[in-house]
């Protein structure tokens, strides 16, 4: 799959996070897993340093721009995030 070299932008609202992501741990990734679920197990997850960076560094840098794909999710097409999901 070819990764475009052109900045889109979307709404907040439009992406998802990827229901797969391995970092949810291997018991709970799975295409099925709804978004609610995804970022319950994400609610422990310790986010300071993020914090102390986009403070530092002014925000978002267009070089770490999310890497999202445009995927069937829960039986429609969705933008998922498939890289980034820190930030």
């Amino acid at each position: 799959m070819a990764v475009s070299k052109d900045l889109s932008f979307a709404k907040l609202d439009d992406l998802n996070l990827d229901p797969r992501n391995p970092r949810l741990g291997r018991h709970n990734a799975s295409p099925d897993l709804l978004q609610d679920r995804v970022l319950d197990l994400m609610t422990d997850w310790k986010l300071d340093e993020l914090a102390v960076s986009f403070l530092e560094s002014g925000g978002f840098w267009t070089q770490e721009a999310l890497i999202v794909t445009r995927e069937q999710l829960y039986g429609k097409s969705a933008l998922v995030v498939l890289e980034g999901n820190r930030r």
